[in-house]
């Protein structure tokens, strides 16, 4: 008997720097669409698109550790646009920030 997927339901992010990562997906998330729909002390959590991307705060005792892509868990998270153009806009959205510390993992 065969199952049949219909989409992602969700994907959690467990980061280091949690409320600076709230910062981020709090303007990035919308901009794709995505509406938070609950935001705590220990978790941020947007729908849209058919699915929901969450970000919540890791093990204290795990804080200096650092994203490993090639690591055991998640390699990367990718999300489908519908155009080059959105893509583009994508870009020029994490271009105009002021806080480029995404950019260089920290």
């Amino acid at each position: 008997m065969m199952i049949e997927i219909n989409g992602m339901a969700h994907v959690i992010l467990t980061v280091s720097r949690f409320e600076v990562a709230r910062v981020f997906y709090r303007e990035l998330l919308p901009r794709f669409g995505m509406k938070p729909v609950f935001d705590g002390d220990h978790l941020f959590y947007c729908v849209g698109g058919r699915t929901a991307i969450g970000i919540q705060p890791c093990d204290p005792a795990l804080g200096g550790e650092r994203f490993v892509q090639r690591r055991v868990g998640l390699h990367h998270l990718c999300l489908r646009a519908r155009s080059r153009e959105d893509v583009d806009r994508c870009a020029s959205v994490l271009n105009e920030r002021d806080d480029r510390s995404w950019a260089r993992g920290r």
